[in-house]
């Protein structure tokens, strides 16, 4: 396989198989496992870990992710704008950090300070805008003929409610089935089975024109930005799309 062939977790094993084929003295870590799963990230840091602790590798790791440096980390220095602003054990930063900028990433880090918490659930009443019932998607394995075909059931009796003004979260590993879902709420991909309804209206079969009006009432943001946004288009193009679709505002309006 070739790199444009990989997701980008696959692409950042490979960066990490690279870096540590020749079994160098230091690893600078540049945000090593910021495409991976949360099981995946643990088990590259696990080994990570072992080749400084077996092998003596001193291990330099570059991150936003505080949660990380305060697991896998002896010793931590904070930069602010090119300057370090504070420097010292993990610990110690960890427990009593003393600079401002380094006070308010504790307090932006979820799971590291006592008033992370989940937002209040909405009230009961709260209209539902979206109701997927046992929404399924099967593919065919490429290869087999006949009887012989085989098949991967992608999502397997998927149901859920998302109410007006709720954030609900879908959460799997990579290959769990959240972004097929995810396709096929927004009809970009056909179930196998089950139904969507936005509003009350079953949308599993809608239409061209009838999918074109919903379009504008339900958008997505892509999960890779580096290979989602058309390298032909101007930024200003990209972002008046779908206003031109919708021929929303005058074209100096739309610029």
């Amino acid at each position: 396989q070739y790199p444009h062939q990989l997701s980008g977790g696959m692409r950042q094993r490979v960066l990490i198989a690279i870096a540590i084929a020749g079994q160098p003295d230091l690893l600078i870590a540049d945000e090593p496992t910021s495409a991976l799963d949360a099981t995946v990230q643990k088990r590259i840091l696990d080994h990570l870990e072992h080749l400084a602790t077996s092998r003596g590798i001193a291990i330099l790791l570059v991150t936003h992710d505080l949660a990380v440096a305060a697991e896998r980390t002896e010793r931590m220095i904070v930069m602010h704008q090119g300057r370090i602003v504070e420097s010292g054990s993990t610990a110690n930063i960890l427990a009593d950090p003393a600079d401002d900028y380094t006070k308010r990433l504790l307090t932006a880090a979820p799971g590291l300070h006592d008033s992370s918490r989940a937002p209040v659930p909405l009230d009961a009443a709260t209209p539902v805008l979206v109701r997927v019932t046992d929404l399924s998607r099967e593919f065919t394995v490429p290869g087999g003929r006949g009887a012989r075909k085989q098949g991967i059931q992608a999502v397997d009796g998927v149901s859920f409610d998302l109410a007006r003004g709720e954030t609900l979260a879908l959460v799997g590993e990579s290959g769990s089935g959240k972004s097929t879902t995810a396709k096929l709420v927004l009809g970009l991909d056909r179930p196998t089975s089950g139904t969507v309804e936005f509003e009350g209206t079953d949308i599993t079969g809608l239409k061209r024109e009838a999918w074109r009006q919903l379009r504008r009432r339900a958008q997505l943001v892509y999960q890779n930005p580096y290979a989602s946004l058309d390298p032909r288009f101007s930024i200003e193009e990209l972002v008046t799309e779908p206003l031109d679709a919708f021929s929303l505002g005058t074209r100096a309006e739309r610029r």
